[in-house]
């Protein structure tokens, strides 16, 4: 029971303070008897380090980034993504075919083996070619070593 406000309800160790609160007496530490301050302290760390969040040891949540031709990417206008057994991603724009490592572009237009720089449909096989469908050209794959494209005329 809390101490009460009134002296025949208040139980002992209680007493009045200044304008009618209650204080609670909560016995002096001697030496050698009860905990020390080092006890306390000791149990006030603990607690604090049960309270606290950790963070070691935790991978940092990835966060979105947004990739634009001022980034190497060959347009803005994405068509299609796919993602390798590397983890290279592969993307089919209106302006070419692009293979993104996490940090830059790689990419192929006309002038790398390309016969339409539009794009359609990227496509990685069970085998990690890349299969990519164009506007004009049709169908191709690009070898696994990624040099030359080989095309699957209509």
């Amino acid at each position: 029971m809390p101490c009460g406000r009134s002296a025949a309800l208040r139980p002992s160790g209680c007493a009045a303070g200044a304008r009618g609160t209650t204080v609670v007496n909560a016995g002096v530490f001697k030496a050698g008897s009860g905990p020390g301050l080092r006890a306390i302290g000791v149990l006030l760390w603990l607690y604090l380090a049960a309270c606290l969040p950790v963070h070691a040891g935790l991978p940092e949540t990835p966060q979105p980034q947004q990739l634009t031709v001022a980034d190497g990417l060959p347009s803005n206008r994405i068509n299609d993504i796919d993602e390798d057994a590397y983890g290279y991603l592969w993307i089919a724009t209106s302006d070419g075919l692009a293979r993104y490592d996490g940090i830059s572009f790689q990419v192929w237009r006309v002038g790398q083996g390309l016969r339409d720089n539009n794009v359609w449909a990227v496509h990685v096989d069970a085998r990690n070619r890349v299969w990519i469908g164009t506007g004009n050209a049709g169908l191709a794959m690009l070898d696994t070593d990624r040099i030359t494209f080989r095309y699957y005329d209509r």
